[in-house]
């Protein structure tokens, strides 16, 4: 081929080339721009999955708190399998820690009930709340939280009522605890000593029992003898005994100061 003719063949292919090798650059471009977008999206998720273990992840200092809770709980992850349990709550379903780990919370409770590793049920009301993306499960007993609430009405009611006596006994009678008002009526008066020594309750063992098989507020009457000066006088009584676990909590209306003041 004569020297003009391949110049001729070389000029025509140049054109091509060039497109060619811009098609080359922007493709190149391109995959540059996806392999750049790809690392941005890779180190996000990255970021997130960090995070959200983070989330999932106990604090140590919960941990403390969990493990030391007088409430029977569990810690669950997001598809409700537990993660860890208290020794509370081995207590109460007997379970030990390591046959609940991995079961679904939900294979433990029947209508908010706990049933036992012996297929019993426990009289527990079960309260979740969340924490990241695990839920924490505490459960309250029914009987006792009715209890403390009745307690808590008549400790509110009492605010209004300051006159009367105020007392926290054993199951033996002896007192562990008196208001100041009893005290002012029985200055000899110390805890420990029984309640039957100041103040006499009609059929107060029946009563006592009585309120702790029920798992409720019993009422009786009895008397008080009291001190005024050189003079005694016995004074009518009224008493509300409300059961607290192993102990009682009696409030005491002396009715001679009311029929004092009706007349």
């Amino acid at each position: 081929m004569a020297d003009g003719e391949e110049k001729g063949a070389a000029k025509n292919l140049q054109p091509t080339i060039i497109e060619l090798t811009g098609i080359n650059e922007k493709e190149q471009l391109q995959q540059e721009q996806i392999e750049l977008r790809n690392k941005e999206d890779t180190n996000i998720r990255k970021y997130e999955i960090k995070n959200k273990t983070d989330l999932a992840r106990p604090t140590d200092s919960f941990q403390i708190l969990f493990k030391n809770m007088n409430e029977p709980a569990v810690l669950v992850d997001e598809k409700k399998r537990i993660l860890d349990s208290n020794l509370a709550f081995s207590r109460i379903s007997s379970y030990e820690k390591e046959e609940l780990l991995g079961k679904k919370i939900t294979s433990l409770l029947k209508k908010g009930q706990i049933i036992t590793k012996n297929n019993g049920i426990k009289d527990f009301e079960a309260s979740k709340v969340q924490i990241g993306l695990s839920s924490l499960y505490l459960f309250t007993d029914k009987n006792e939280r009715e209890t403390r609430f009745r307690l808590a009405n008549e400790l509110n009611a009492l605010e209004s009522n300051m006159e009367d006596i105020v007392l926290k006994i054993r199951k033996d009678g002896k007192i562990i605890y008196m208001n100041p008002n009893f005290r002012n009526l029985f200055e000899t008066a110390k805890e420990g000593n029984n309640v039957k020594e100041y103040i006499k309750i009609n059929k107060i063992g029946v009563k006592l029992k009585s309120a702790v098989e029920g798992n409720r507020i019993e009422l009786s009457e009895g008397n008080m003898t009291i001190s005024e000066g050189e003079q005694t006088r016995n004074c009518p009584i009224n008493v509300k005994i409300i059961p607290v676990k192993d102990e009682f909590i009696l409030i005491i209306k002396n009715q001679m100061e009311r029929l004092d003041l009706n007349k």
